[in-house]
């Protein structure tokens, strides 16, 4: 289901890029207000999805920034690489959990849950 959600997602987005201004003028035709409240309304939409896409990005880069010094501290490795893909996966439905999740299945399975974690690397694993 989520594939086919960001397929529909895609192929909408490409249809608003490519069409954009002939879409907004048939929905400014159709709306059955005052055209001063309809760019009103309009402006505040515009206003609302572009607060809610930079907030996902400012979210997305804190997971990253937050899992990458994380994992620095417990002496994984590669914090960096891991934190962007943190951010990557932020970005999608599938969330940050994805990187994460398994590293803390295996720090618990294998023990490593108090202050005293040795310097690990996943990479030599």
């Amino acid at each position: 289901m989520m594939i086919a959600n960001m397929a529909i997602s895609l192929f909408v987005m490409f249809f608003f890029f490519r069409d954009g201004d002939i879409i907004m003028d048939r929905l400014r035709r159709m709306l059955p207000f005052e055209a001063s409240f309809s760019e009103r309304q309009i402006a505040k939409t515009g206003d609302l999805i572009r607060a809610s896409i930079s907030a996902t990005f400012v979210v997305a880069i804190t997971q990253g920034a937050l899992g990458g010094i994380a994992f620095a501290l417990l002496g994984l490795g590669a914090p960096i690489f891991w934190g962007v893909m943190m951010v990557f996966f932020a970005l999608l439905p599938l969330g940050s959990g994805v990187v994460w999740l398994p590293v803390a299945t295996w720090l618990i399975m294998t023990g490593h849950t108090g202050a005293e974690l040795p310097s690990l690397s996943l990479a030599q694993e």
